[in-house]
């Protein structure tokens, strides 16, 4: 079984796969709602695709809660 690289997303990124602005995309680090940048290329944040996509079951597990 071969591992795929990780992939990494830019905050232009992040906010055009949620439809919202990138100064939204730092509002949501800041209050946990996405998690931090992995690195930084230069002084461009990026994160990695699978903390994403974790973070976002965690948010949907949390937001189908009763």
């Amino acid at each position: 079984m071969s591992r795929q690289p990780k992939r990494f997303l830019r905050r232009k990124h992040l906010a055009e796969r949620y439809s919202i602005t990138e100064r939204t995309v730092e509002r949501m680090v800041k209050d946990g709602r996405l998690p931090p940048p992995d690195l930084y290329n230069g002084p461009s944040p990026l994160w990695d695709e699978a903390n994403v996509e974790r973070a976002e079951r965690t948010t949907l597990r949390m937001a189908s809660k009763p």
